[in-house]
């Protein structure tokens, strides 16, 4: 647990160091997706480990704001996904907008738009159960800071 907390700790930091205008990029993906895996390796290892464990853990590294208790593992995992699904539908619906315009693009537009907008509001829906401190930790930690995915931008109220 100690060394999948402090390998996570590891990417949180490579993730800091990416230059603004790396947002969404594949390098900035591909640090998501092993932050994720390693999420699903701490999670398969909970059932072993006491809420009381697990702070202990955590408090060893820069993670105890993130994960402050075990379920959060668990809702970052989501919101994870839910992150990396945006971010393939609308890379692509982009594609299509900059290339192709064939009779079935405005279709394939269409369904990828509708992707992006769900992964966008179950991000939103899982945002405002955690609150406003907690998300704006997981969107420092993930690179998401000055984007569409932070909390004054996904979270706007009306």
């Amino acid at each position: 647990m100690q060394r999948t907390l402090v390998n996570l700790d590891m990417i949180k930091d490579d993730i800091a160091m990416l230059p603004a205008h790396a947002y969404a990029s594949a390098s900035h993906q591909k640090l998501v997706r092993q932050y994720r895996e390693l999420l699903v390796s701490i999670d398969a290892l909970l059932p072993q480990v006491t809420e009381k464990q697990f702070r202990t853990f955590t408090a060893q590294t820069e993670l105890c704001h993130l994960l402050s208790q075990k379920q959060m593992v668990g809702v970052q995992q989501k919101m994870i996904s839910s992150v990396l699904a945006y971010w393939d539908a609308d890379q692509k619906a982009q594609g299509i907008l900059a290339a192709e315009f064939d009779p079935q693009a405005d279709k394939r537009l269409d369904l990828l738009q509708v992707k992006a907008v769900r992964a966008k509001s179950q991000l939103k829906t899982v945002a405002d159960a955690m609150g406003k401190a907690d998300y704006q930790a997981f969107v420092s930690a993930l690179g998401l800071a000055g984007t569409e995915l932070e909390w004054s931008q996904l979270c706007a109220r009306e």
